[in-house]
């Protein structure tokens, strides 16, 4: 809620000089503790007994009808839930069901041993998507920019969150997040406590975006892509380029990465590389980082940081990209069209997973169980 500031003279008040209170000034205080305890007062809620309308969902309205016509602003307490229970004769389910409602949707929000406070005045969303993301490279940005843009234009409201693949971040942004959402868009990564985590959601809708290694797919809905058989077929398709180099290798990293979170890296991608390689025999080695460039070599890399290395070991050798060493990158982004005249890639369409998800969201679809296509972009680099 929005408190004016209050002018006092030295006569009101001889602590201060004509002027503002400021703003963490016991007086200020006692006066918007004044202007919270008015708001409850006039803030009642009272149902209507031969309604047909469930008695949680006229709840739920009548705090909406409140925020709307201002007589709750951001910051204002709601009545208590026994104030309530009181006044309809109703049981703290029904009243404690209308406030969790309320809290999935992000318009309140409780505070521990004090009650519920209004948290938004914007009420008219459809839904209230918490997302978990692992990073913000670039191509992630045209995934998030293109889920925020579907979604905002249908009325969903969202709040995007990171969890840099540390599971301890990963596990509390859950679970402290757990009663604020009613939907879960969420970016998992391979760990052993994942499907744990997930199961702090039970009740709650999730759906998996991008990654679902190592968890049931029966208990999730989720938009994907799959990094093993796309990624062999990619690497099939442009066999006759690799051949034309002496030893194809993947750079893996298998360690933590300032600049990315490439270490976390699909497990299957590697497994791809290998069967590849062994079924067509291709000459091929797997590192985790490159040291030195050599005339004849084409490498594969899943961190941008590597191949940035790689291009300017290249160039301080005078070797040129797409004749005396090839390159192939995962995941596309603007930037990789120019770079070196162009750099080959094997990547999903973010723009049509993040397509797939708004509409998911927007059609209210009960199952989705999508596998983003996964394509070769050839360009010079190879």
């Amino acid at each position: 809620m929005v408190y004016q500031s209050t002018v006092f003279t030295d006569v009101d008040n001889p602590l201060f000089l004509k002027g503002e209170v400021p703003q963490n000034s016991l007086y200020l205080k006692r006066t918007r503790a004044k202007q919270s305890r008015s708001y409850m007062q006039e803030a009642t809620i009272k149902i209507n007994v031969s309604s047909n309308v469930p008695k949680y969902l006229q709840i739920v309205g009548i705090v909406k009808d409140l925020i709307r016509e201002k007589v709750l602003g951001v910051g204002s307490p709601l009545p208590s839930i026994r104030q309530i229970c009181l006044v309809n004769s109703l049981s703290q389910e029904t009243v404690l069901k209308a406030y969790n409602e309320l809290k999935e949707s992000g318009i309140i929000k409780a505070r521990e041993r004090q009650g519920y406070y209004v948290q938004t005045d914007r009420v008219d969303y459809r839904k209230n998507v918490f997302l978990l993301f692992d990073e913000l490279s670039e191509y992630k940005k045209i995934l998030y920019n293109t889920i925020r843009e579907g979604l905002h234009k249908g009325g969903v409201r969202t709040k995007i969150f990171f969890h840099h693949c540390d599971i301890d971040v990963f596990e509390s942004l859950i679970v402290n997040n757990r009663e604020g959402f009613n939907m879960f868009v969420i970016m998992p990564f391979a760990h052993k406590r994942i499907p744990t985590v997930l199961d702090r959601l039970k009740g709650k809708e999730v759906l998996l975006l991008d990654r679902k290694e190592n968890l049931d797919v029966n208990k999730f809905n989720f938009i994907a892509q799959d990094f093993d058989n796309a990624v062999f077929d990619c690497l099939a398709s442009a066999l006759d380029r690799i051949k034309t180099y002496q030893r194809f290798v993947l750079v893996f990293p298998d360690t933590d990465s300032i600049a990315s979170n490439a270490f976390k890296a699909p497990i299957d991608i590697k497994v791809a590389f290998s069967r590849f390689c062994s079924h067509f025999g291709v000459e091929h080695q797997i590192i985790s980082e490159v040291e030195e460039v050599r005339p004849g070599q084409a490498f594969f890399f899943v961190d941008d940081m590597d191949m940035v290395k790689t291009i300017e070991l290249a160039k301080d050798k005078g070797m040129k990209l797409g004749s005396d060493i090839g390159m192939l990158s995962y995941n596309d982004f603007p930037l990789k069209r120019v770079v070196g005249e162009g750099i080959t890639v094997i990547s999903t369409d973010f723009v049509q997973m993040g397509k797939a998800l708004v509409d998911y969201v927007l059609k209210d679809t009960r199952t989705i169980k999508s596998i983003v296509p996964t394509e070769l972009i050839l360009r010079n680099s190879l």
